[in-house]
């Protein structure tokens, strides 16, 4: 269940890692530097002029919050389950 999740956030993230690299924006990969790519992503989506662009955009982030939420869970629950399948 926990790869269901990782797989498709791993897409998203650098599908939005190529249209901020697309508006000459940094996006750092690892560690802590997600944090800055995705508040430049969130900034992306307020200057977006185009609104069918912008919604698509924010479509984007929401799903890879939702990726992002549901590999979160999945591992938490799997790191304290009390026995394995």
């Amino acid at each position: 269940m926990f790869a269901l999740g990782i797989a498709p956030t791993n897409g998203l993230y650098f599908t939005m890692a190529r249209i901020l690299r697309g508006k000459g924006l940094p996006f750092p990969l690892w560690n802590w530097g997600i944090f800055t790519a995705l508040s430049s992503f969130q900034r992306v989506i307020r200057e977006e002029l185009r609104p069918e662009r912008r919604a698509s955009y924010r479509w984007l982030a929401i799903g890879f919050y939702v990726c992002v939420a549901w590999s979160v869970f999945w591992f938490v629950r799997i790191a304290t389950a009390r026995s394995f399948p």
